[in-house]
């Protein structure tokens, strides 16, 4: 055991989980081993989940800003919208809106 001050030190650590790992017997060496190729498979997915997470989360805040300027672009040229166009513009795809935003001001009437 490592003195609780030492233990900060990396080296030290490194040299006792060499000198731990030398006393196993050869089965319980290779349990070891299959507990931390899974705990870092494990730690490989909750990083990816939480990579994608963020992802999905940038994608989804990018549309909303996308649908809210488009809303609010066509109440400054329109005046208010009626609901059903609201409706209407909350149901297209980032594609559509996409192509809706790059049109906008060729429109003459909602």
């Amino acid at each position: 055991m490592i003195p609780e001050p030492m233990q900060v030190v990396p080296e030290l650590n490194k040299a006792m989980n060499i000198a731990n790992r030398a006393n196993l017997s050869l089965e319980e060496l290779e349990n070891l081993e299959k507990r931390e190729m899974f705990f870092f498979d494990r730690v490989g997915a909750v990083r990816k989940g939480i990579e994608e997470g963020r992802k999905q989360g940038l994608e989804q805040g990018l549309e909303r800003g996308q649908r809210q300027l488009i809303l609010r672009l066509l109440n400054r040229q329109f005046g208010e919208l009626s609901g059903e166009v609201c409706s209407q513009i909350d149901r297209l795809s980032t594609p559509q809106l996409e192509m809706l935003g790059e049109t906008l001001f060729e429109f003459n009437k909602i």
